[in-house]
């Protein structure tokens, strides 16, 4: 009976556990592929709208993970896909018991990884961090976090603690992945090729191999290795991926251009192919970069016929109007040039350095064309007061008959205002825009116009008023007075575009065209020494030897002028050089050195120093009249600056604007309701004393300031104490303020009253 009883016992048993052992197989497979299969599909769905909405910039260095190429801000777009596979990877893991690690692994890298494209990064993070078997690729996942967040260390860190764990021998494609991409973020190019050539070698995946070999040309292309770029592009080539993929068009593209002795009969062969109906325009841009070595008309040719494409690609756009601003530029056309720069600014990234090397260009040019522009116009009006009243009328209806038949065609150096000294196309031109601007006036002896009584018709009803018939009536004539100012305006302007032509583009023949037109007799004595020097540089450049002559005139007859120090010096002070010295001096400036830095920049100022590096200097000098003398003065130097400058006048008024306003409040809005205390000490017993700030006053006095006192009692209470400390600063005078009233005392040099 006993035996019998445990054999059903035994029988019992071995049946709950077939049971338990089949509900965990059932349930397995419900997680599986009820559950996380779909989790999975959501998640691929919502990868494939971010990958459609992508596109790649193969300008820049690739991402070696092509994941991390969606993850950027401005191709994450709404999507609640990536939270329904996150639901259901939480369902999984809630649902599996500790022992299903397969499982569980595969819930936890699908819930880490829609987390990190919702930008979640802490909790991807501690999703990942539950990981356990499948390890490298969630180490992969973390690495690509910690870059997205720029924590470069930290993700070299992660992985440099988890290569010790391991076989040295053993090659880890996951690992060496994540290794490579934080190199080629970290710039550490060197380190990046090595890896690249591994996984190039170890690996059968084709896409990672052809963008293995595709980063390492783009690298070499970078350094200007360009034969071993070759050797890279043509590996990509090699790597087994589509001939239709972009990656195959652009390595082979960039082959054909580095490539001398390419027939540029092969591009044509790829637009007629049809297998790019896309790149077309991506085509043209590299026939076009290949055409230019030779042929550069041809190249503008193509480049403008890229543009026209519809579909074109944001970034191969900037390249292709950096490309024609570039050649008008080198082509001296700066009107051109100014024209595309006003197109990138609008399409490029507005923080970037690009950005701002173009706005600052474009500024340089702006100062030329303005120029041009009045000088135009000054001879638009000479030209016409010296024409006849038979003369005006004869070109007024030629001009009338004329504007419907041609339009006129303007130089290359100026834009449509375009008017030319006794050139008659240009007169009739002038005479145009004259009565674009005035109407049909009749001639009278007035200057400018006289205004004819006029009946106004009014309506009071609602108070509308019908518009003012005016008849204006103009005379072309000038005075000797106004001729005179005319020709002093254009011969000044005429100087200073000889000035900027040298040294904002070092196109000295046409510096010294403009300079050797100038008519000395309307110019004051400092600007026949400044013309005397900008032409000396020119002959100079030219290596013409007429540079000798006045060389020793300059040297001769103005040997105490900064023409003539920069003569004797010859070598020019090198702009990088010079922007480590200003940086000097603002240190300088910062730590209370004062007549140490105004010393400095006289010293400097007449160095041969670039003129944009001049106009920073002045500007420093202006600051430390501030601080040395006086808000007036300061605006005084800002207003002489604006007439040594004009190519600044828009940020020198900006800044003469602002304190303006704040001279006519006599004082400064500054919200602050912390108090200081001070002592005036004489600038021979400036001693260290702690914790006290030293601020300039005059020369003979500075300040030791103590800030960051809450309230009036605790300035005081501080201020005794120091007392009882430095017993021999209590016969010096001493105050106590808000911060506020302080900082206005010290701007007006108000604190000796």
């Amino acid at each position: 009976m006993i035996k019998q009883f445990k054999f059903i016992l035994f029988f019992l048993i071995f049946i709950s556990c077939k049971t338990n052992s089949d509900n965990i197989k059932v349930n397995s497979f419900k997680i599986n592929y009820n559950i996380l299969y779909h989790g999975e599909n959501y998640f691929k769905e919502a990868l494939t709208i971010l990958k459609n909405n992508s596109s790649s910039n193969y300008w820049d260095i690739i991402p070696l993970i092509e994941e991390m190429e969606y993850s950027r801000d401005e191709n994450i777009i709404p999507t609640k896909n990536f939270e329904k596979a996150e639901e259901k990877a939480i369902k999984a893991i809630q649902k599996s018991k500790k022992n299903q690690i397969k499982i569980l692994d595969r819930a936890y890298l699908l819930l880490g990884k829609s987390r990190f494209y919702d930008q979640r990064y802490i909790a991807s993070l501690q999703a990942l961090g539950q990981v356990v078997e499948r390890k490298d690729e969630a180490i992969l996942w973390k690495v690509m976090i910690y870059l997205n967040l720029d924590q470069i260390d930290l993700a070299l860190k992660i992985i440099t603690d988890e290569l010790k764990t391991r076989n040295k021998n053993q090659i880890n494609i996951e690992l060496l992945k994540a290794t490579v991409q934080s190199e080629i973020i970290n710039k550490n190019y060197k380190k990046a090729l090595v890896g690249l050539k591994k996984i190039y070698e170890n690996i059968d995946d084709k896409i990672i191999k052809s963008r293995s070999s595709f980063i390492s040309a783009q690298i070499y292309s970078k350094n200007n290795e360009l034969d071993s770029a070759k050797v890279f592009y043509s590996k990509t080539l090699n790597s087994g991926i589509k001939k239709s993929s972009e990656i195959y068009l652009i390595s082979k593209l960039r082959l054909m251009h580095i490539n001398e002795n390419i027939d540029l009969a092969e591009y044509s062969k790829i637009r007629r192919s049809g297998i790019y109906p896309e790149k077309i325009s991506l085509i043209n841009f590299y026939e076009g970069l290949s055409t230019l070595k030779t042929d550069t008309l041809k190249a503008v040719i193509l480049f403008n016929k890229a543009l026209k494409h519809e579909n074109i690609d944001h970034f191969l756009k900037i390249k292709i109007y950096k490309n024609l601003q570039k050649i008008s530029y080198d082509q001296k056309n700066y009107l051109e040039s100014s024209n595309y720069i006003d197109t990138l600014l609008n399409i490029e990234n507005q923080s970037s350095k690009e950005f701002f090397k173009l706005n600052a260009l474009k500024n340089k040019l702006k100062s030329v064309t303005k120029l041009e522009e009045k000088n135009i116009e000054i001879d638009s009006i000479l030209t016409l007061s010296k024409l006849t009243e038979k003369e005006i009328n004869d070109l007024k209806t030629k001009s009338n008959s004329d504007s419907q038949k041609k339009q006129i065609k303007v130089s290359n150096n100026f834009n449509n205002n375009t008017f030319y000294y006794y050139n008659q196309l240009a007169i009739e031109k002038g005479i145009q825009d004259f009565k674009m601007k005035w109407g049909n006036l009749k001639l009278q002896d007035n200057w400018k116009m006289n205004l004819e009584d006029n009946k106004v018709i009014s309506q009071s009803a609602h108070k509308n008023y019908t518009n003012k018939l005016i008849e204006k009536i103009v005379d072309y004539s000038l005075t000797v007075y106004e001729q005179d100012s005319l020709y002093n305006l254009y011969n000044k302007n005429m100087l200073m575009l000889g000035i900027y032509y040298n040294e904002f583009f070092n196109d000295y023949v046409k510096s010294l065209k403009k300079l050797e037109n100038i008519n000395q007799k309307y110019l004051t004595n400092d600007d026949k020494i400044q013309l005397k020097y900008y032409k000396y540089l020119s002959y100079l450049n030219n290596k013409n030897l007429k540079s000798n002559h006045l060389k020793k005139e300059i040297l001769e007859n103005y040997p105490s002028s900064i023409y003539a120090k920069r003569i004797n010096q010859q070598k020019l002070v090198d702009h990088q050089n010079m922007d480590k010295l200003k940086d000097s001096i603002q240190n300088l400036i910062n730590t209370n050195k004062v007549e140490l830095s105004s010393r400095l920049v006289d010293s400097l100022i007449v160095l041969n120093i670039k003129r944009n590096d001049l106009f920073d200097l002045k500007l420093i000098k202006s600051e430390l009249t501030l601080k040395k003398d006086n808000i007036k003065s300061y605006v005084d130097e800002l207003t002489s600056l604006k007439l040594e400058f004009p190519e600044n006048k828009d940020k020198l008024d900006r800044m003469i604007n602002i304190v303006s306003s704040i001279i006519l409040k006599k004082s400064l809005d500054i919200k602050e309701d912390n108090f200081v205390f001070g002592f005036f000490i004489e600038k021979k017993f400036n001693n260290n004393y702690g914790n006290l700030n030293i601020e300039y006053y005059d020369e003979n006095y500075d300040l030791l300031i103590s800030y960051g006192h809450a309230s009036l009692i605790s300035a005081e209470n501080s201020l005794n104490e120091f007392l009882k400390k430095n017993k021999k600063l209590s016969n010096n005078k001493y105050f106590v303020f808000s911060t506020s009233q302080f900082i206005n005392a010290l701007v007006f040099k108000t604190l000796d009253n």
